[in-house]
């Protein structure tokens, strides 16, 4: 029976408001926990104790733990079964306390709500924004959780095991790390860490496993070269100087018959009215 209305100020009614809040708040953290740290894995717990800064390290090595028990002989879904069976266990109790406190249509509707809004939809957004300190703050919190429903969830995560396979982290194919440094570049409005020169490059790097000789070649006739009887008149080195080349092949007779290279630095001190030939 409803206490709203007949003893709304008894200790008892305190106690069911109480209860009530303590259940919204506890499904959602058990709902935020879920996104954040299901979020993360080895690699990327690797990749921050690396490179993050030290709030980040930190951060990281608070959290590896609950990420290790996912590698461990534990089971790999012992951490997702246990943040669920916390969320479902306050979502269920809400209504039965606010049963007491208000009409069964109205504890209906108002579970749904805080359940939904305040169970689900903010935490979720924050804990997904903020999963590292989030997760680091509550990180010895949920390995006692785990530890209080593990004759639980075990099994239930063991059963997930068996069905579902190992748990395999994040790693990207060629394509995907190709765009991936795409999306890093800096655009127009200040966004991104990579410069189109250093995309440009990297890209490059990762088709170098799928390139030939061949494509990086040009057609003999196509490439600029110099017969060793050319001489090294005014002429001849602007032509140098336009073909943007640090080295120069020379040819004897035909194309086909170079002897060696010209490096272009090694003629800067040579007068063009000398007439000095290549050779």
């Amino acid at each position: 029976m409803a206490l709203l209305g007949t003893s709304g100020c008894s200790p008892a009614f305190w106690m069911y408001i109480m209860l009530c809040v303590g259940l919204v708040l506890f499904a959602a953290i058990m709902a935020g926990l879920t996104m954040a740290l299901m979020s993360l894995d080895a690699m990327n717990i690797a990749i921050i104790e690396a490179s993050g800064t030290d709030n980040e390290r930190k951060y990281a090595s608070a959290i590896k733990p609950l990420i290790q028990n996912r590698q461990s002989w534990l089971s790999r879904h012992l951490l997702l079964v246990t943040l669920l069976i916390g969320n479902a266990t306050a979502m269920e109790a809400l209504p039965i306390f606010l049963d007491r406190l208000v009409p069964n249509y109205m504890a209906i509707i108002l579970s749904v709500t805080f359940v939904l809004a305040f169970g689900e939809i903010l935490p979720q957004a924050i804990f997904t924004k903020f999963r590292l300190p989030i997760g680091a703050y509550f990180s010895y919190f949920v390995l006692t959780l785990e530890l209080i429903l593990f004759p639980i969830a075990w099994p239930i995560s063991k059963m997930l095991d068996y069905f579902l396979g190992k748990d395999h982290p994040t790693i990207y194919r060629r394509a995907e790390l190709k765009e991936l440094t795409r999306q890093h570049l800096i655009t127009c409005d200040g966004h991104g860490t990579l410069t189109h020169d250093e995309v440009k490059v990297m890209s490059g790097v990762l088709d170098m496993a799928n390139k030939q000789a061949k494509d990086a070649m040009h057609s003999i006739d196509g490439v600029f070269m110099l017969d060793a009887e050319a001489v090294l008149d005014m002429s001849c080195m602007r032509e140098i100087m336009s073909s943007g080349h640090s080295r120069i092949p020379i040819f004897v007779g035909s194309k086909d018959n170079v002897v060696g290279l010209l490096i272009v630095k090694n003629i800067i001190l040579v007068d063009p009215e000398n007439n000095t030939k290549v050779s």
